[in-house]
């Protein structure tokens, strides 16, 4: 069985760090096939490695992904889901997947989409925050400005 259990991309999500920056670190403090190797075209960290990272970058160690339990619901702790909110769009990006929203309190936003092409402005749509920007809950509108 493999040591190599947390996945590279996992870490560029969770320390909202992208990945030519975590590779830069990672080619000049870690050692390939001891702390990091490439499976399955995926590149996979030991949990020592990932905690190294983390705690260079400022932030607690991550579980290992196949050991990881889902997490569970009890009196002490509660598991939050981001709520999904309705936001106008303003105006599409010349990146074919991003658009940008305002929100209900007037605050512009960045949202991933999967292709903005027929998106047109005044769009109602729901969008979920993610770490560094928000994703599109449901489906991309299937003819311009109609879902």
């Amino acid at each position: 069985m493999s040591d190599f259990v947390v996945s590279e991309m996992g870490l560029v999500e969770r320390l909202g760090v992208t990945r030519a920056i975590l590779k830069m670190w990672r080619d000049a403090n870690l050692v390939r096939g001891r702390d990091w190797d490439a499976v399955a075209k995926n590149v996979m960290l030991t949990q020592e490695a990932a905690g190294r990272l983390s705690q260079s970058f400022g932030i607690p160690a991550p579980i290992s992904e196949k050991n990881a339990a889902p997490p569970s619901l009890n009196a002490s702790t509660e598991v939050l889901i981001p709520e999904a909110e309705e936001v106008s769009m303003v105006r599409p990006f010349r990146n074919p997947q991003l658009i940008e929203a305002r929100r209900k309190n007037g605050a512009l936003i960045m949202v991933r989409v999967q292709s903005n092409v027929n998106f047109r402005t005044g769009m109602v749509l729901r969008a979920v925050q993610g770490q560094t920007l928000w994703v599109l809950k449901g489906r991309c509108p299937r003819y311009p400005g109609k879902y």
